[in-house]
């Protein structure tokens, strides 16, 4: 039973940062792909400090854990269930109304698109705006749909399994893999260790790799990425599930990017990157300006991921560890705070962790669709207690 408590500490952001980020780098240095570029000493300089600052903040929350009182947190909910049952039902009415704009704004689905052979794209599907609107309800309901079963106040499988299969017909893998994580981390700061929880736990996990396999093979054709592999590898990625690769490529290329670009950037130490994924898409396409929300250039074109760097590191250079700071410092104290037995700091935590988990792709927290997670948690909230 120790080696399952070993894994329910990487719910701790911090613990979560260091493990994903050594391991990141452990697996970069495997040279799987013909693509990796060399190491850059002022990259891993800027994602050092951050290790290190987290390994001061994991101790500084080991020394102040404390147990969730789960019981407490039902009691507190149990006479707003239905209260709550109809606003989880409004929030997916109004994501359901967005979704059908979707599909008239953009003349279809994705996944017709593909089979069809349609030259448009997934990233053709959606309003501007509008779309990563819904984007914020589904992530904020698949953490309270978890937080809720797991509560025994309310159960609604139906709802996460429309949620997932209209997922998959627009090809948002992306999507998918958020809502997990925020499921997950609901999962595991509430849970306590048991080895059947375990296990299916890992299953969850393997089962959503292969998705993102099989998703992805429908997206493109097929795996695009066994061209990319040096020899001595083809054969171990060839015999296990498209997905592992596609996960693979997708971690270690952000981080090559990162390498790639962290010799040639010339900071301008002015968060021009830092804010503009704030801005909404629809304000950029009335003024007719192309989004951008780095000055990287990318290794692989069909590679974009940058990690949690990409904008930090373009306006501040080797400075770019502080704003990662600011993330790791705000999920901790997320994490602090959930364990207050809160169902609004819980769900706020989810929205953390994610960026934490995601940032050898991209920094999610200072992305609209994301951090109007806040916004709906603080409506939720205000709803909740005043009936």
């Amino acid at each position: 039973m120790a080696w399952v408590s070993r894994v329910r500490i990487l719910v701790n952001p911090n613990s979560a940062f260091i493990v994903i980020w050594l391991s990141l780098i452990f697996l970069f240095s495997l040279e799987i792909l013909q693509i990796n570029v060399a190491y850059s000493w002022s990259a891993i300089t800027v994602i050092c400090i951050n290790i290190i600052l987290a390994g001061l903040m994991l101790v500084l929350s080991l020394g102040r854990r404390k147990r969730l009182d789960i019981s407490a947190v039902r009691s507190a909910l149990y006479d707003k269930r239905f209260v709550i049952k109809r606003y989880v039902y409004l929030m997916f009415g109004v994501y359901a109304v967005i979704s059908v704009f979707d599909v008239i704004y953009s003349g279809g689905v994705p996944l017709y698109w593909k089979l069809s052979g349609d030259s448009r794209q997934y990233v053709d599907f959606g309003i501007p705006t509008l779309h990563g609107i819904a984007n914020s309800i589904i992530y904020f309901l698949s953490a309270l749909c978890v937080l809720l079963a797991y509560l025994k106040i309310a159960r609604s499988p139906w709802l996460l399994l429309m949620i997932f299969i209209w997922q998959f017909l627009i090809l948002s893998r992306g999507t998918i893999m958020v809502m997990v994580v925020q499921m997950l981390s609901v999962y595991l700061i509430m849970s306590r260790p048991a080895l059947k929880r375990t296990l299916i736990l890992v299953a969850f996990v393997f089962a959503t790799i292969i998705f993102f396999g099989v998703a992805g093979d429908i997206r493109q054709g097929q795996n695009p990425y066994y061209g990319l592999l040096n020899d001595e590898w083809y054969s171990f990625f060839e015999a296990i599930p498209s997905g592992f690769l596609w996960i693979y490529v997708y971690l270690v290329s952000g981080f090559n990017n990162f390498l790639f670009n962290a010799e040639l950037i010339e900071p301008s130490y002015f968060p021009v990157y830092t804010f503009a994924k704030l801005v909404p898409s629809v304000v950029y396409n009335m003024l007719g300006i192309e989004k951008a929300v780095d000055s990287f250039q990318f290794v692989n074109a069909g590679l974009n991921v940058s990690t949690i760097y990409s904008g930090f590191y373009s306006d501040f250079g080797l400075f770019a560890f502080f704003p990662v700071f600011i993330i790791q410092a705000i999920a901790s104290v997320a994490y602090g705070r959930a364990q207050g037995g809160s169902i609004y700091d819980l769900l706020a935590f989810s929205v953390c962790y994610q960026a934490v988990v995601f940032s050898p792709f991209i920094d999610t927290f200072f992305y609209l669709p994301f951090i109007f997670q806040f916004f709906i948690i603080w409506h939720f909230k205000r709803v909740v207690t005043k009936c």
